[in-house]
């Protein structure tokens, strides 16, 4: 009975480790409220002009998980960290952010939301978000953006011990 508990809790907590169970089409409210718990950095990007170490967080959720919620995002340059809020009203459609905002969510689209991680997209343009805690490790969202782009065309903005 034991070693059947031990595989299943090993089972379970690689699956996740690789952050099982990405759902398409997630929401703006979702991603709000993710960014709410953990800092997200950008680990995967077709946007190769990012500045580095780009970060998202939260604070202050709203009821509703969207409108006037505010979002601080920011990047490194050099030793400094720039760093700008901005606060997301609630969306036309649930799955696209604003177009009025200033910062790297304008306009994007959720197209996936994993425990750890989520991808955003506008035009040519795709991002993977993931968590402080499990940039070192796969995640649903960054084996989908590899499947995506088999030739490698997209950078990362993490580098582990700078950011």
């Amino acid at each position: 009975m034991i070693q059947l508990a031990t595989f299943l809790t090993a089972y379970v907590f690689l699956g996740i480790a690789h952050g099982e169970g990405c759902k398409d089409n997630a929401t703006v409210g979702e991603v709000l409220a993710a960014v709410q718990t953990e800092t997200y950095f950008l680990t995967g990007t077709t946007n190769k002009s990012r500045e580095a170490c780009s970060f998202l967080s939260g604070t202050g959720l709203t009821e509703d998980c969207v409108s006037g919620t505010p979002v601080t995002y920011g990047y490194k340059n050099g030793r400094e960290w720039v760093n700008n809020t901005d606060v997301v009203e609630k969306p036309e459609k649930p799955d696209r952010f604003p177009s009025r905002l200033s910062g790297p969510l304008k306009g994007m689209r959720v197209v996936a939301r994993g425990e750890n991680c989520f991808t955003l997209r506008k035009q040519n343009e795709t991002e993977v978000w993931v968590a402080v805690s499990a940039v070192d490790v796969s995640t649903c969202c960054k084996e989908k953006l590899e499947k995506k782009f088999k030739d490698n065309t997209y950078a990362t903005t993490y580098e582990h011990g700078v950011c």
